[in-house]
């Protein structure tokens, strides 16, 4: 991967100031959560700042890089531009960016829909981007906040639980694999209790 400068450079052409803005956010959070659970921080760092690489990008061309990529995706994500740069994300991460780090291309890949079974990275950047300082406030989210400091698991449970309701609530279609990750956290949850 490029250095943080030049990699900022490149994101600040590709992206709204917007988007970059909450990029850094997602970073800054990324790399307290890293310090918090003892994750590489660097690792955190640039997961964080490439995560959305590829979300200011229409649908039609999302698709075609998925397929240029090789991406094996089911309808729901190849439908929806929300979930669909995640996966894509990480496939420009290494293309373009030249990210080889097989935990934060993961990170990248699952930080929209969450999975089963997520490390530690992966869980810190589906946090950071839910809880960054500038995303606007919802029911959940300070004790989402308060839960990513103090329990990586339940914060992740929680993050689930909010943004299924969400999506059900926003009559958006609903991914499996969100479905499927917080049974999973869930069924962790009882297992410690």
């Amino acid at each position: 991967m490029k250095g943080r400068g030049a990699l900022l450079a490149r994101l600040g052409r590709d992206m709204k100031p917007a988007r970059l803005a909450h990029t850094l956010r997602v970073e800054t959070e990324a790399r307290a959560l890293a310090v918090r659970w003892g994750a590489d921080e660097e690792l955190a760092a640039r997961a964080a700042l490439l995560h959305d690489c590829a979300r200011g990008f229409k649908l039609a061309q999302l698709r075609r890089l998925a397929g240029e990529g090789g991406l094996r995706l089911d309808r729901v994500m190849m439908n929806s531009r929300a979930l669909l740069h995640a996966p894509v994300g990480a496939y420009l991460a290494g293309r373009e960016h030249g990210e080889r780090n097989p935990s934060v291309l993961a990170a990248i890949r699952w930080h929209t829909t969450g999975r089963p079974g997520m490390g530690d990275l992966e869980k810190i950047i589906y946090l950071a981007d839910m809880i960054e300082l500038g995303r606007p406030m919802f029911d959940a989210l300070p004790m989402i906040r308060a839960a990513a400091h103090a329990d990586l698991d339940e914060a992740m449970r929680l993050a689930l639980h909010s943004a299924i309701s969400y999506v059900d609530g926003d009559k958006n279609p609903l991914h499996g694999d969100t479905v499927d990750a917080l049974r999973w956290f869930e069924r962790k949850a009882k297992q410690r209790s």
